[in-house]
């Protein structure tokens, strides 16, 4: 698998709100061997988060 398709893979399972432990299994991949992956490619997991998930927090919210 090519770095483009595995990054935009990693990108919009993290926008489903997955682990990275659960990325690994789904991209078939060591989990240690993401990290190194995602570190390189400059993926943080911080600023990753569902849109749908935040619409029902602000519904929450207000």
């Amino acid at each position: 698998m090519d770095d483009a398709k595995l990054e935009s893979q990693v990108h919009r399972y993290l926008n489903l709100g997955f682990l990275v432990r659960e990325i690994a299994d789904e991209v078939n991949m060591p989990y240690k061997r993401l990290w190194k992956f995602m570190a390189r490619k400059h993926i943080s997991v911080r600023n990753m988060y569902s849109t749908m998930f935040s619409e029902a927090l602000q519904l929450l919210v207000y």
